[in-house]
């Protein structure tokens, strides 16, 4: 007689780092990956605000009196701003400048390999970024977008859209 019980539950393996199928890079820590999102967001800042300052957008801002066209401007400002900054090092490391100091990329979930800039631009950053720009909705994303950063598997919404995750090089 088969040893198998039919009448038993079936069962799933649920382990949090059965989505990758890659084990070749070992994962980004949630500190590194944390702290590049502070350092990239702070150059951001630092090199958008001249901008907002002398175009006058940030005292309209500030005041509440943007018009929707404006606030559509700064929109894609910040869009082309983040290209500017990040898409070099995005196409030749798969790295922002954040990523970089910290030694730390994105590759694809399946192969490790570094995705295209479009790949990387078009599923990881477009997405979410749209979505935070919606009233409420768009800061509850982009909060639980970061605090994914400290589940086990250490990838956010922006990884499972695009099919990435971030990988630590220092110790490899």
């Amino acid at each position: 007689m088969d040893s198998e019980n039919v009448f038993a539950p079936p069962e799933a393996n649920l382990d949090a780092s059965s989505d990758t199928t890659s084990t070749k890079l070992p994962l980004a820590d949630k500190s590194d990956r944390l702290a590049a999102f502070v350092i990239d967001a702070v150059i951001g800042i630092a090199l958008s605000f001249p901008f907002l300052y002398f175009t006058g957008f940030w005292e309209k801002s500030r005041e509440l009196t943007l018009m929707p066209m404006e606030s559509v401007s700064i929109v894609l400002f910040s869009f082309v701003l983040y290209l500017v900054i990040h898409g070099y090092f995005l196409a030749k490391s798969g790295q922002t400048i954040g990523k970089k100091l910290l030694k730390i990329k994105i590759v694809d979930i399946e192969t490790d390999e570094i995705l295209p800039l479009w790949k990387v631009y078009c599923f990881r950053f477009l997405p979410q970024n749209l979505v935070m720009q919606l009233p409420l909705i768009g800061m509850i994303v982009g909060l639980a977008d970061v605090l994914f950063i400290f589940r086990e598997n250490r990838r956010c919404l922006h990884d499972y859209v695009a099919r990435t995750r971030v990988v630590s090089i220092a110790k490899h």
